[in-house]
């Protein structure tokens, strides 16, 4: 993500300023069997064509290499 994207924060449209993702560990993480950040907002942008293009590919690659067995078993399996 870093590589390929710039990531910026996000403006609260009512005050115009940034929204400030929560870092507490009390208040800004989902409990659970793994603790995650809590969503929020951010803006995120490729930082070339040349990063676009290899995001596309390696999309492509993926979709038709991996992704694609996962439908074929999932339609057409009788676990």
């Amino acid at each position: 993500m870093l590589w390929a994207f710039d990531i910026e924060l996000t403006t609260d449209p009512a005050t115009g300023k940034p929204i400030v993702p929560d870092s507490s560990v009390e208040t800004g993480y989902n409990e659970g069997l793994v603790l995650c950040v809590k969503d929020f907002p951010v803006e995120l942008e490729v930082r070339s064509a040349a990063k676009r293009k290899i995001i596309e590919e390696s999309y492509k690659a993926a979709y038709t290499d991996i992704f694609a067995k996962y439908d074929v078993l999932g339609t057409n399996s009788t676990f």
